[in-house]
């Protein structure tokens, strides 16, 4: 019979006596201890090569670190009520005040053991060694002269001039954690017996694979872990366990510190146990995507905290009825149009936040700034999310795709089936419909998109939504700047409903902000609120001063543009019929898109 290789690498010397005792009696397995804890742990995986041992047996920090560094199964030792017990009975025989200082999972075996017992217990968590000098100077100057901790503290302790009493595990605690040994090699060994092959594959796979028994302790984890710096997110993905148990499989796309993850999860069952298998791949770089101006990618998790579901939440959404719920539920392509600062891109993100597709990133392509170079780049990399399944893609001011890039984008979303692979959100700040029939803007991508049309009007439009819209804003802006602002005087309410925001909901946002910084009281004045909108109406145009005709033939075309648009009250249509040009050339010349 096969021996069973185990390192047991023990934090102080009667654990690993207690683990060679334990081992004695049973014959099939072989232990080797290793003295020491987190400091050197890394270190026995050097001496002791992975392979050399079926299972490594510690505890605490020390378990943690070696998950993180081998690839073989490390058994944690876990705290038993009777070892922390048994800490109690020793602190309180001293007939001194104790605290208890430890990792979370072991401060919740004291908390409800004191609560079993009905005592009181001082604890305190600490969740990395940096932490546990300044915490027992804390507990040190909060009276006590003695902590229950273990390893880590007992060594710093001498510094703080603090006294310890060691967490001991107990024999029986050590033998459960031999044991589950036995189990996890049994399972690892029948499973070999019949899938070396499939086992070497993906050992050697570029993707992480990583298993979890129902317990929730790793059971397997293939080479590509440990060679591709994934054990930060692979460590995360216990928190997916519970999710699998009900829902039997799951496929995600998250941001985990600087990258995004693809995460596939399946339960399996096998001989009457389940497991839980996760297949990890790095998609893309978080701080590479966000120096691209034309791209950009975000998770629900940032964008629910923001502006958009502060908008969207209240007061719009009520106007716009039963349109934002059923572009919620919809899995078709949608096109939000309106006014420049009505809030088509904070629309989508409210409808994308709250649909079925919010597991993986929005990505935004900012079609602005979507030249030839930046469409090729995009198109022709193999990493290209367009590519993949399962985002939300919003085109950001579609109305200003080049002619030839319109095509093309189209033929993209047709010849392969983009539209059933991704969620495809569009914003125009322009009549798209109006562009179509004028020959400027795309038939075939107008179509692709404009099935589920949402218009948003401008707030001249809308009147009665400034004033339950401008409360809603004022109280996020409030509490942005720790400010104490809860309305208007009546004449500044008159002021703020008779103003007619040619930039809509962002020159309103930019008011409030600037009330919310000026004012000094609770209620926001009506003289404050006529100055700070004073300086947002147009000054009056002054025909001698009006156009320098040294400069450039651009920048005089650009004094022109914006002469005639303030000259419109900001209305684009107008101000586009005036100058004899279509809205969409009017934006590319205002966005220097020539």
């Amino acid at each position: 019979m096969k021996k069973i290789s185990i390192l047991v690498v023990a934090p102080y010397p009667e654990f690993g006596e207690l683990a060679v005792d334990i081992a004695k009696a049973y014959p099939q397995i072989n232990v080797y201890v290793a003295p020491g804890i987190y400091q050197n742990a890394i270190e026995y995986t050097q001496i002791y090569p992975s392979k050399k041992f079926d299972c490594i047996i510690s505890r605490s920090f020390t378990a943690d670190l070696l998950r993180e560094t081998s690839i073989t199964p490390v058994i944690d030792v876990e705290l038993s009520f009777f070892d922390a017990y048994r800490t109690i009975q020793i602190a309180s025989s001293i007939g001194q005040k104790f605290a208890v200082l430890s990792t979370p999972p072991v401060i919740e075996v004291y908390r409800q053991l004191a609560e079993l017992l009905h005592i009181d217990l001082n604890l305190y968590t600490f969740h990395n060694v940096s932490q546990v000098e300044g915490l027992l100077k804390k507990i040190k100057r909060s009276g006590y002269n003695y902590v229950i901790a273990g390893l880590v503290a007992e060594e710093i302790a001498p510094r703080v001039d603090i006294k310890t009493i060691r967490i001991a595990s107990s024999r029986d605690s050590i033998e459960a954690a031999v044991k589950k040994s036995l189990e996890i090699y049994d399972y690892i060994e029948r499973a070999g017996n019949t899938s070396d092959i499939f086992l070497s594959f993906i050992d050697y796979s570029k993707d992480g694979v990583i298993i979890y028994n129902d317990s929730e302790k790793m059971v397997y984890v293939n080479i590509a872990i440990r060679n591709e710096n994934m054990f930060a997110p692979a460590r995360k993905l216990e928190q997916y366990i519970q999710y699998l148990r009900e829902e039997n499989e799951m496929r995600i796309i998250k941001r985990i510190d600087q990258f995004y993850w693809e995460i596939d999860g399946r339960k399996i069952e096998h001989e009457d146990t389940f497991f839980y298998a996760f297949h990890l791949r790095k998609l893309y770089s978080y701080a590479q995507s966000k120096k691209e101006a034309f791209i950009r990618m975000e998770d629900a998790e940032d964008i629910y905290k923001g502006f958009s579901n502060i908008i969207w939440n209240g007061i719009y959404r009520e106007y716009l009825g039963s349109s934002v719920q059923a572009a919620i539920d919809s899995y078709t392509p949608v096109l939000i149009t309106g006014e420049v600062g009505t809030g088509k891109t904070e629309l989508t993100q409210y409808i994308y936040c709250h649909s079925q597709h919010k597991k993986a990133p929005l990505i935004t392509i900012d079609c602005k700034e979507l030249t030839r170079k930046s469409w090729n780049t995009l198109i022709n990399n193999d990493k290209n999310p367009f590519h993949d399944v399962g985002y939300s893609i919003l085109f950001d001011d579609i109305s200003c795709l080049h002619p030839s890039l319109q095509r093309e984008l189209n033929d993209y979303i047709e010849g392969t089936n983009m539209a059933r692979r991704h969620r495809l959100y569009a914003t125009s700040s322009v009549d798209l419909a109006h562009l179509v029939k004028n020959n400027q803007f795309s038939l075939p991508l107008y179509r692709s998109f404009c099935g589920f049309t949402i218009n948003l009007k401008p707030l001249a439009l809308t009147p009665e939504l400034i004033l339950p819209l401008a409360a809603e804003i004022l109280e996020w802006i409030s509490k942005k700047f720790s400010k104490d602002c809860g309305g208007f005087e009546d004449e500044a309410k008159v002021l703020l409903q008779e103003f007619p925001w040619p930039l809509n909901i962002i020159q309103l946002v930019a008011v409030l902000q600037q009330l919310v910084i000026n004012s000094d009281g609770f209620i926001i004045t009506t003289e404050l609120t006529k100055q700070v909108l004073d300086k947002e109406t147009p000054k009056e145009y002054v025909p001698s001063t009006m156009f320098d005709l040294t400069k450039p033939l651009a920048e005089i075309e650009q004094d022109v543009i914006m002469y005639v648009l303030r000259e419109s009250n900001m209305n684009h249509s107008l101000a586009a019929k005036r100058l004899g040009i279509g809205r969409s050339t009017l934006w590319r010349k205002i966005t220097n898109q020539q």
